[in-house]
């Protein structure tokens, strides 16, 4: 009965999704009263992937081939995020009510404990999912996680402490607009300068602008004390063309934690799993069969 009750997955036939790489069918699990799209490649020890803001599940489209041939992996799109229902009037999109969603969703599959991938505000999650739900944690991937505050106090930080205000000023200011491609490119100009990325790509982020804008609502904050309670082995990815900031808190994200690596992705950005794709997935796989 329990079974039934926590575990309630269906298949369901949505759209094509931007890339024919993959023909593993979408489904759906009811997790704190929602249905959230996931795909379920592969067979052997969990991976799951935790996309960022402005993304679904379509961002790890160059990951799930790769990380599927010894694992099982699981690639979800947050709530509200494409192609699950779009936020109403009263969303709840904090960062308790994510990390509650991918507990429930990694228990509901019945794959804990679980290597959890998590990129940008995904890492963000999974370092939260870390210290209040360890049980269901075998080991983290974090790239480039949202965790500003692990940056005060540390020498030379102020400047960096600085661009993440400012382009948070930017982002609501764009927010304000109700202009979809100026909110778009005010995050993709300061996560990747200089950077081209694919039109499917910059589709899937418009198309989840109305999930970013709950999100924005509940700003939350993640110290290197935080950091220090998560037991979980830990490796933290940054990329060579990334913003000063991302690369010095993804450093102190490893430091901060006890278990914790750094690893450099080349030629890449924030968005480095889409940038270089062969590299991201080299790392990932070498850390989870160490674990």
């Amino acid at each position: 009965m329990k079974r039934l009750l926590t575990l309630l997955v269906m298949s369901v036939a949505l759209a094509a999704l931007v890339s024919q790489s993959t023909a593993v069918p979408i489904q759906r699990i009811f997790v704190n009263g929602m249905w959230l799209a996931f795909e379920d490649k592969g067979q052997g020890p969990p991976i799951v992937l935790v996309p960022g803001s402005l993304s679904d599940l379509r961002i790890w489209l160059n990951q799930t081939p790769a990380l599927s041939v010894h694992n099982r992996v699981i690639a979800y799109s947050r709530r509200y995020n494409w192609p699950n229902s779009a936020p109403g009037q009263d969303a709840d999109g904090s960062m308790a009510r994510q990390v509650d969603d991918l507990s429930a969703l990694i228990k509901g599959l019945g794959i804990a404990p679980a290597h959890i991938v998590g990129h940008s505000f995904g890492g963000s999650i999974a370092l939260f999912l870390a210290v209040s739900h360890p049980e269901v944690v075998r080991t983290l991937v974090l790239a480039e996680p949202r965790a500003d505050a692990v940056l005060e106090n540390l020498p030379g930080a102020e400047a960096d402490l600085k661009a993440f205000q400012n382009f948070g000023a930017a982002v609501q200011q764009a927010l304000a607009s109700g202009d979809a491609e100026r909110i778009v490119n005010t995050l993709a100009g300061f996560v990747a300068p200089g950077d081209t990325l694919p039109a499917e790509i910059h589709n899937m982020f418009v198309s989840n602008v109305p999930a970013f804008r709950v999100e924005r609502k509940s700003p939350f904050t993640f110290s290197c004390k935080d950091a220090g309670r998560i037991v979980a082995p830990t490796l933290v990815l940054t990329g060579d063309r990334s913003p000063g900031g991302y690369r010095r808190t993804a450093e102190a994200v490893a430091h901060c934690v006890v278990r914790g690596e750094l690893a450099t992705i080349p030629r890449a950005s924030h968005p480095m799993q889409i940038l270089n794709p062969q590299a991201f997935n080299e790392a990932v796989l070498m850390f989870v069969a160490q674990h």
